[in-house]
Formats: structure tokens, C-alpha cells, sequence
């Protein structure tokens, strides 16, 4: 399993290796770790979209904000 502080810093990777309809799939972070990793993806215009957990651990997965487009009158 990798650390949940490792996967913070390497989500700005994770994220621009995907491609734009891509979905990110995080597992094996401890529950109480969730939080921290919710709050990173949202601040890199992410959603997270289902978490699953299994006792103590957690999985998650998370696509790209959908921006409205601006609509040209």
C-alpha cells in the first residue's frame, strides 16, 4: 500500500497522465486518511465520485470537474 501522503503528492502526476474522460482510482488508504486525500483532489478541480471502504480501509475513485461551457450569444 502506498502511504496516503505519498498519493497527495502524486496526484498533480496521477492527474495529468490521465487522460480528460479518465478515472482515478485510489485503494488501500486508511480511513481516517480520507479526508485529507478528498480535500487534495477537490483542490485540483477533481470530484470524487464513490468511495467504498472495508473496515479500516478505504477506496475511492474520482473524474474531472465538468466546467459549463460558456454559452456565446
Amino acid at each position: 500500500n502506498i502511504l496516503a501522503e505519498v498519493h497527495i503528492q502524486l496526484l498533480p502526476y496521477y492527474l495529468k497522465r490521465l487522460e480528460p474522460d479518465g478515472v482515478l482510482l485510489l485503494s488501500g488508504i486508511i480511513q481516517e486518511r480520507l479526508s485529507m486525500i478528498q480535500s487534495k483532489i477537490s483542490a485540483l478541480d477533481w470530484v470524487v465520485t464513490h468511495v467504498r471502504s472495508q473496515g479500516e480501509w478505504v477506496c475511492l475513485s474520482a473524474i474531472r470537474e465538468r466546467r459549463k461551457a460558456k454559452r456565446s450569444t
